[in-house]
């Protein structure tokens, strides 16, 4: 198999994320799934394997316990629903927490509240892009599940494009969103 290099003066095509929506609407991605606008850059994201799965399951079903159990009906827990971050950039989060009246097909990102991202394979970007992305756009909370090293990184409070709190919790223990008052998400240890 020869490998194909893009020449470091080529130009890239970017789309926004109107483009990206049309795209999807059209079947383009049906058999790639999994494919975020970062830039105006299509980027294909990794498969989902079975401790993924699990971990990105349980988070889901502990929040949604835990908001159902707070008599919270005003918000929603949701997986693989895409965010509208910038005209140029949309991700698509393992879990994410929403204001029950968000309505358009790319949620906007004002309106979530906790994006949770579980890292297999993708811990870079999901410590790296990702958290820069997801503070510029005013999500309030931003998880990072890290299978590998057993931690979950927690980003609250964002301020001038980073977040204000950064910090790591062991698997297996319980942390307290800012979120939502009285808010406990139970991880699952692996």
């Amino acid at each position: 198999m020869t490998e194909h290099s893009i020449p470091a003066s080529a130009t890239l095509a970017r789309f926004t994320v109107q483009e990206f929506e049309t795209m999807i609407d059209a079947g383009v991605f049906a058999n790639h799934p999994r494919v975020e606008l970062h830039e105006g850059v299509l980027v294909e994201m990794n498969s989902e394997y079975l401790p993924h799965a699990r971990c990105k399951f349980q988070l889901a079903r502990h929040l949604a316990d835990a908001i159902d159990a707070l008599g919270r009906i005003d918000l929603e827990v949701l997986t693989d629903v895409s965010i509208s971050l910038s005209d140029a950039s949309s991700t698509t989060p393992d879990v994410s927490v929403w204001r029950s009246d968000a309505s358009s097909k790319l949620l906007p990102a004002d309106r979530a509240l906790l994006v949770v991202e579980v890292a297999a394979t993708t811990l870079a970007v999901d410590l790296g892009y990702k958290v820069r992305r997801y503070a510029e756009s005013g999500i309030a909370e931003y998880l990072v599940v890290d299978l590998a090293a057993g931690v979950l990184h927690r980003h609250a409070r964002p301020a001038g494009g980073q977040f204000g709190d950064v910090e790591q919790v062991s698997m297996g223990a319980s942390v307290t969103a800012d979120i939502v008052p009285g808010l406990s998400i139970l991880l699952p240890k692996y």
